[in-house]
């Protein structure tokens, strides 16, 4: 029981620096069917979309939740992938609209959450989409 605990506090710790980046992917990545197959054709004739690289980013970075993902016993199918990457979330599929692996990446926070029993970590940032840089408007009084 200890042992699965200090497993799960790890996890935690460790994933927690990925949910910024992961969260900042996801906003900026393809979120449709059509999307992708626009990335698609884009590739084919060597060029790539911002949507595109955000993905390759996100399939890298959700790596780490997808690895934590416990596994079946004996040779693996694409079908058993296909749910670990569901279990994970599926948070670099291109094909999946923004909002919904938002949702998802909300959810493996809030199992985080439970995982970290020490409260080594702030959990109290938003998955939510929100621009990086936001104008600012400074209300200025006139000198005199």
């Amino acid at each position: 029981f200890c042992a699965k605990n200090i497993n799960n506090q790890n996890f935690a710790d460790q994933t927690y620096d990925l949910i910024k980046p992961i969260n900042d992917e996801i906003v900026a990545s393809t979120g449709s069917g059509i999307g992708a197959k626009v990335d698609t054709l884009a590739s084919k004739i060597g060029a790539s979309t911002k949507g595109q690289q955000a993905i390759a980013k996100l399939e890298v970075l959700s790596y780490p939740i997808l690895s934590n993902v416990p596994r079946f016993e004996g040779a693996q199918s694409d079908r058993d992938v296909a749910l670990y990457e569901r279990a994970a979330g599926d948070i670099a599929n291109s094909e999946k609209p923004i909002n919904v692996r938002l949702a998802a990446l909300n959810s493996i926070v809030q199992m985080l959450k439970k995982y970290d029993k020490e409260g080594k970590n702030d959990w109290t940032f938003s998955s939510e989409a929100k621009p990086e840089s936001q104008i600012k408007i400074i209300k200025r009084e006139k000198v005199q």
